[in-house]
């Protein structure tokens, strides 16, 4: 929120437990409250509830190839990419590729 304004969102999904404990990490913000640091700041904030609250041991992100700001926000979150998946998006009428990204949140065992 900027100014009591709703201006994005961070969803934490596909949550897996036993031996794998990750979740799936998707975030967006409105085009004008973009470059000011804010899915930087809630992105941080989610890996905080990731760990500390459900006690994920793994963050996993998808971005757009072309999403360079997108890029910029997980690697200053910890994350590195793994892969590339082929088409894997259908957005504006056309497959796109993305960038797989990981982040390692912890190292204790599965409760």
């Amino acid at each position: 929120m900027a100014d009591d304004v709703v201006i994005g969102q961070v969803t934490v999904s596909t949550i897996v437990r036993g031996p794998i404990q990750k979740g799936f990490l998707s975030y967006w913000v409105a085009s004008r409250f973009q470059g000011q640091g804010h899915a930087s700041r809630a992105v941080g904030l989610a890996l905080r509830v990731m760990t500390e609250d459900l006690g994920l041991n793994r963050a996993e992100a998808h971005t757009q190839m072309e999403n360079l700001s997108s890029h910029r926000v997980l690697r200053s979150n910890g994350f590195t990419p793994w892969g590339i998946a082929s088409a894997h998006i259908y957005i504006n009428g056309s497959w796109r590729d993305e960038v797989f990204w990981e982040r390692r949140l912890s190292d204790a065992s599965p409760g």
